[in-house]
């Protein structure tokens, strides 16, 4: 079986969004993988399907379809699941992945953690949670403007920022918060004296070069990849000896996708089963990556499809957007398809009161 991949909203740095967090326009971010074995019946059951609803386009693209033909992508997604295709989609708000990291390198940074068990990985989403649902944007702008010439004192400068907000609510969250981001300061001052003027970076994610020698500070395609390609592990018993990975052209990304698949494979038994139940980091043997040419492959638009329907429906939902009933129906359908055995289905990297509001609205 081959897994085809293809991203939509906008899939470069997520710091270089301006002070009202629109991500240009494109606040959520997806990556959809589609496994398929045979290429050809899924190609004609789409031209009669284009045929059917009087779709010209040679190539799918869901941004000129989702709000004409959503009939055409229900019925696309029938076929999924009557065919039993496995399927595997990352949804991220990246305003939500900004509070992720907020946690990981202010609140609770991993390198001064003893250990990370279950319990550390419910406060660290709990704390993500709170960050994304009761900060006010400034705090996640100001976060970003790290990101322009980060050092020491800009390190520094946010702890206080973090500090002064804190000091100046009330409630146990808060206080807890407090407590956690001056320890983390303690542990700041402390390693500046050992590490000097470079310390900084342990209070960043890692950043990633593109292709012109500049720095890529949180792509979320990076972390969706290396997911999407544990789950695939998961789903095929960790047999990844005949597997291709296909992903659509990326002029800009293809080497950093490529160092995410050998610093997944790279994390063997490093990552207990426990904390990551949906998918295996276990790689025994890889799978094989290459990129292709959307417009000469099915397969790379369908999980344009996949990718593009979610982004889109995923945004209308959170801000409240007007969704049509077959919109809806075709989302049901898709979560219906979820299976934590085999990990097949939708992972939604939201903060946990919009998830379960989306959960609950399942019909």
């Amino acid at each position: 079986m081959d897994y085809y991949l293809d991203e939509s909203g906008n899939a470069g740095d997520i710091s270089l969004t301006k002070s009202d967090l629109s991500f240009g326009d494109q606040p959520i971010f997806s990556l959809a993988c589609i496994g398929i074995s045979e290429l050809n019946s899924l190609d004609t059951y789409i031209s009669i399907l284009k045929k059917k609803h009087k779709i010209q386009m040679n190539e799918l693209k869901m941004q000129k379809i989702y709000n004409k033909k959503p009939k055409f992508v229900k019925e696309i997604f029938q076929f999924i699941r009557e065919e039993r295709i496995p399927f595997f989609v990352e949804v991220v708000d990246k305003k939500y992945q900004l509070a992720i990291n907020i946690v990981n390198h202010y609140v609770m940074p991993p390198y001064l953690m003893q250990s990370e068990d279950n319990g550390t990985i419910f406060m660290r989403n709990h704390f993500s949670d709170f960050i994304y649902d009761e900060f006010p944007d400034s705090i996640f702008f100001d976060f970003i403007k790290i990101f322009e010439n980060p050092s020491n004192n800009r390190i520094l400068d946010f702890f206080n920022i973090l500090i002064n907000y804190l000091n100046n609510q009330s409630g146990e969250v808060y206080e807890w918060l407090l407590i956690n981001i001056v320890e983390s300061l303690d542990d700041f001052n402390i390693l500046e004296k050992i590490e000097g003027s470079n310390v900084y970076k342990k209070f960043l994610p890692i950043p990633d070069l593109n292709k012109r020698d500049e720095f890529v500070w949180m792509l979320p395609h990076y972390n969706s990849f290396t997911n999407i390609y544990a789950r695939i592990n998961m789903y095929n018993n960790g047999d990844l000896s005949n597997v291709k990975l296909i992903h659509d052209e990326q002029k800009h990304f293809d080497e950093i996708l490529k160092a995410a698949k050998s610093d997944a494979e790279n994390l063997k038994d490093t990552i207990p089963s426990s904390i990551t139940p949906n998918s295996n980091y276990n790689f025994i043997k890889s799978a094989s990556l290459s990129f292709g040419d959307s417009k000469k492959s099915i397969g790379i638009q369908v999980a344009d499809i996949l990718s593009g329907f979610l982004m889109r429906f995923t945004s209308d939902y959170i801000f409240g957007n007007e969704i049509c009933a077959d919109k809806r129906e075709a989302f049901d359908i898709l979560f219906k398809c979820g299976d934590e055995k085999t990990s097949v289905g939708i992972n939604f990297v939201l903060s946990k009161p919009i998830t379960f509001k989306l959960f609950n609205s399942v019909k």
